[in-house]
């Protein structure tokens, strides 16, 4: 367990406490964290917010297919791009800065590396209207700036993924559910190109690869018109109908307000879509009530204290819901931990001087 301490002044002076926190790595978040986190001023901030994270998923796919990445290293400079929107949603720069330095770390943890100079050059192309990489020299003093940037947003991509590079992808799952479920071939692809419009959304911060594959796949199947043969073993795949739901639910809000810049969105009319969404909040609204009934809490919603006020988690150091001192402690030393039970056994052992902050994160001050 680390502890820190500061200088003292004088020689007999009273010794400066430096804080410590360990902040564990979090893959997934519930809906009431993710609504914690992000501040909504008004409609139009969220029309705004929505609109850059869309431009930003398609400045990626768009460069990534010149670059010729693979659809994980895609899908993964994508979800970057959001988790760091969702703990510095208010910052000011240009999305694109934030898409390329994403795109430049994915392409490091997916081993498909380029140059962050090549990325920003397929980018200046892209947006003066080439699609060729050659149409700017990587080395050309005018992406200097712009290279700087991204070199300086890469350490904040990282700490808001707490150095966890176990990111899985659910294109894999796609195809092996479509051979389960013996899926015809065409709404395979279909599947596979619904998933792409999922990193649209926010459901990859909030359901696992293998949820948002059923996901994808169930939607196609009901687009379509094709009954599946076979009943989905949740337990067995480490499931739950509402994850799906959830899933199913941001991706039919996508289609209808924004079906412009999906893949799928216009295949099929409005109509269509809203009959879905009706039904598959009947579903959702049936599922949750039920649980409700067993345990009181679902997942997403908020656990309350016993005197009823809401238990607030700190979930990244310098996000919102943290008090001001308990920012500035922050910023003295971070622990970026990944093994859960490891954090919790150093939250165990009640040694003198140790205050914990919500569940995963812990301030210890020396003694």
């Amino acid at each position: 367990m680390d502890t820190y301490e500061g200088g003292s002044s004088g020689g007999g002076g009273t010794t400066t406490l430096v804080p410590t926190i360990i902040q564990r790595s979090r893959p997934y978040f519930t809906q009431a964290q993710i609504d914690m986190i992000k501040p909504v001023e008004d409609q139009a901030w969220v029309s705004r917010d929505t609109t850059m994270r869309l431009n930003a998923c398609a400045w990626i796919l768009q460069v990534g297919g010149v670059l010729q990445f693979p659809i994980r290293t895609m899908g993964t400079a994508i979800q970057l791009f959001n988790r760091f929107k969702l703990f510095y949603p208010k910052w000011e720069h240009s999305f694109v800065d934030c898409a390329a330095a994403a795109l430049f770390v994915a392409s490091k943890i997916e081993d498909t590396l380029k140059k962050s100079r090549e990325i920003l050059a397929v980018g200046h192309s892209i947006k003066h209207g080439s699609g060729s990489a050659e149409a700017i020299n990587p080395d050309s003093p005018l992406l200097d700036d712009a290279c700087r940037r991204c070199l300086s947003l890469e350490r904040l991509i990282l700490e808001s993924i707490s150095f966890d590079f176990r990111i899985r992808h659910p294109q894999p799952f796609i195809i092996k559910f479509c051979r389960y479920f013996n899926i015809p071939r065409p709404i395979t692809r279909q599947a596979w190109e619904i998933q792409i419009d999922i990193y649209r959304t926010l459901s990859p911060l909030k359901a696992t690869p293998h949820t948002q594959a059923y996901a994808a796949i169930e939607l196609a199947c009901k687009l379509e018109g094709h009954e599946m043969e076979k009943e989905v073993p949740y337990e067995k795949w480490y499931m739950n109908r509402i994850g799906v739901l959830d899933v199913m639910k941001d991706l039919l809000d996508l289609w209808t307000h924004y079906r412009s810049v999906t893949m799928v969105g216009e295949r099929f009319s409005g109509d269509k879509y809203i009959a879905l969404r009706i039904q598959v909040n009947k579903e959702s609204e049936a599922l949750v009530g039920k649980m409700k009934g067993v345990n009181g809490l679902v997942n997403g919603g908020e656990r309350k204290e016993k005197n009823g006020a809401v238990a607030v988690q700190a979930l990244a150091p310098g996000i919102s819901g943290l008090s001001e001192k308990d920012k500035l402690a922050i910023g003295e030393s971070v622990r970026f931990m990944l093994d859960g039970e490891r954090e919790r056994r150093e939250r165990g052992e009640g040694r003198l001087g140790c205050r914990g902050r919500g569940d995963g994160d812990l301030i210890l001050y020396s003694p």
